[in-house]
């Protein structure tokens, strides 16, 4: 799961030397899932457990139009 959210932080690293340093660009990169549990919290977005659904967590994010788009994200 956390690839998805690290490459982007090491591409914008390696674009520029004027970027900002990579631990900044990975706590950046990380903002989307804290955004996705306060969004959670409060009933805009959704997610419940279901046990055996993947191998490594028992999590079912199926409701999370705000935090993992590409216009949510933009903004």
């Amino acid at each position: 799961m956390f690839i998805g959210h690290w490459a982007p932080a090491f591409i914008a690293a390696a674009a520029s030397k004027r970027s900002p340093k990579l631990g900044t660009l990975f706590i950046a990169a990380q903002l989307v899932d804290w955004g996705f549990f306060l969004f959670a919290t409060v009933g805009l977005e959704r997610m419940r457990i279901e046990p055996g659904i993947t191998a490594m967590n028992p999590l079912d994010l199926y409701h999370m139009p705000y935090t993992h788009s590409l216009l949510g994200c933009a903004g």
